[in-house]
C-alpha cells in the first residue's frame, strides 16, 4: 500500500509504541532479509505472503532493530525526548520507565545526559540511572 504513494525512496512508518513498522518495497530491498532470518524471526514478526516474501509489515525485534538503526543525531533525539516529555506531563505522568531504552543505542544515553545537564528533564525516570 505504501508503494502506491511512495515507491522511489525508502519509507518506514513506525507505530507509536515502536513494536510495529510498515515499510515499502524500496526499504525491503535495503533490508534484504534472508530466508534464514525470516524463518528465525517467524511469521508473527516478519509477515510474509503466500510465497514467503516479506509483505512490509514487521513487528517486535525486527521492527525495533530497524528503527533504532536510523541515523538520528543526538540533537534530534533530544527533540524527540522533549516532545514526548511534553505529552507525558500533559497527561499527568511525573515519572517514566522504558524497559527497552538500551535498544536505542548509545546516542539515546548521550541525549538524556545532555538534557539532564541542561536542566530540561522534568520527569523522573529509572532510565536515567544507568
Amino acid at each position: 500500500m505504501i508503494d502506491a504513494v511512495v515507491s522511489d525512496v525508502p519509507v518506514i512508518l513506525q507505530t507509536r509504541g515502536g513494536h510495529e513498522a510498515w515499510v515499502n518495497s524500496k526499504e525491503l530491498e535495503i533490508l534484504n532479509y534472508s530466508p534464514e532470518y525470516i524463518k528465525e524471526m517467524g511469521p508473527q514478526q516478519i509477515h510474509v505472503d503466500a510465497n514467503g516474501k516479506p509483505t512490509g509489515f514487521i513487528q517486535e525485534l525486527p521492527a525495533i532493530k530497524l528503527v533504532n538503526q536510523l541515523p538520528f543525531t543526538v540533537e534530534e533525539l533530544k527533540g524527540f525526548i522533549l516532545k514526548w516529555q511534553e505529552k507525558t506531563l500533559a497527561s499527568g505522568f511525573t515519572a517514566v520507565c522504558d524497559a527497552g531504552i538500551e535498544l536505542c543505542g548509545d546516542s539515546i544515553y548521550q541525549a538524556i545526559s545532555e538534557l539532564e545537564k541542561e536542566g530540561k528533564l522534568k520527569t523522573g525516570s529509572m532510565d536515567y540511572l544507568w
